[in-house]
This record gives structure tokens, C-alpha cells and sequence, in this order.
């Protein structure tokens, strides 16, 4: 448990990526395998130990102590106050209803996937429409800082370069579906 967390930290540094920072590293990575850590812990105690012991009469029997107890999980419970003499009703119960214990997991998963989403986004999304922002800004470190003409044309010669990749990518793909559609034209004409 303790290297996954320093394989996080030291993962949080570096990147052979350029298109983000320190912060969306460590909201990627830190946090996720903090919040999955908390999940498994919590899961842990929920899942494999027991998760509740409610109060039950002296006379119950073992199984009538975990029938209660898997009741009580299941219905959620409530609390009473020490200096209270008398049991509410169930009518009366709802006030003191405590009901969330049982999702803290699932609310820890669908954070850490909330944290990790931004970047599986952008990684695909970028790939997609042709935009590598990672050669756009190594191209730009090329060039000289105050030559603001020269980073237009470099911006304008990247941004060019992607999109005929994308162009040709998408012109090689129709070309396949083409020819499967003419074999199988083939096909039904031989048949």
C-alpha cells in the first residue's frame, strides 16, 4: 500500500506528456489511488469483516444476532440519544435515520473515475480531430521566443500537418470500407 502511494508521488513530476502540468498530474494520479486506497479500506470492513453490530437482546441466539445485523445493514438504522427512555415508533424513527454508510464506496469509485475522466478525454479526444498539442508546443519551443512571426508559421505548419494526417487517415479508412463493400458486392453477384 505504501509503495503504491510513492509510485504515485513520484509519478506526479514527471511526464513524458506536455500538454499538462504538476496539477493535473497529481489530480490524475495522487488522488485517484488515494480515493481507491479509501475505497478498498473501507470496502474491506464493509465487504469482509461485519459490517455493523446493532444492538440485540441478551436471549438472541447467534443467528438471530446475524439476522439483525443483516437487517439492520440492509433498513439502514438510527441513533437514540443516551438520556432518551423510550424507543421512538417507526413513524418517529425517520429523524434519526442514518442511510449513507452503505454507498461510501461506490461514492469513493465514481470519484476517483470524476478525477481520472478530464484526462482520458483530452488523450483520446485529441487524437481524434487531429489536434497533437504535444508537437504544436515542442515546434514552438524551437523556435526563438521573440520571433513572434516564426511561431505563427511553425502553430500554422503543425496545425496543417495534423489535420492532412487526419484527412489521410480518414481517406484510408473510407478506401477499406470501400473495398469490403465491393467484395462483398462480388460475392452476392458469384452466388
Amino acid at each position: 500500500m505504501a509503495s503504491l502511494f510513492k509510485n504515485a508521488l513520484q509519478q506526479v513530476g514527471q511526464s513524458h506528456k506536455v500538454d499538462d502540468d504538476i496539477i493535473d498530474r497529481f489530480n490524475r494520479r495522487f488522488t485517484v489511488v488515494l480515493l481507491v486506497t479509501f475505497t478498498a479500506f473501507v470496502s474491506a470492513k464493509q465487504f469482509v469483516g461485519e459490517p455493523i453490530s446493532c444492538w440485540t437482546p441478551a436471549q438472541f441466539s447467534g443467528p438471530q444476532v446475524a439476522y439483525t445485523n443483516s437487517i439492520c445493514w440492509l433498513k439502514g438504522t438510527y441513533y437514540l440519544e443516551i438520556d432518551r427512555q423510550l424507543i421512538p415508533h417507526r413513524t418517529q424513527n425517520s429523524e434519526f435515520r442514518i442511510a449513507y454508510y452503505q454507498f461510501v464506496p461506490y461514492i469513493l469509485l465514481v470519484m476517483a473515475l470524476i478525477f481520472y475522466l478530464p484526462h482520458m478525454f483530452w488523450r483520446n479526444i485529441s487524437r481524434r480531430i487531429g489536434f497533437d498539442l504535444r508537437s504544436i508546443i515542442q515546434n514552438i519551443k524551437q523556435v526563438s521566443k521573440t520571433d513572434i512571426d516564426q511561431v505563427a508559421v511553425q502553430i500554422h505548419i503543425a496545425l496543417e500537418y495534423n489535420s492532412s494526417k487526419h484527412v489521410v487517415d480518414r481517406y484510408k479508412n473510407l478506401n477499406r470500407l470501400l473495398e469490403i463493400f465491393q467484395c462483398s458486392r462480388r460475392y452476392r453477384k458469384i452466388k
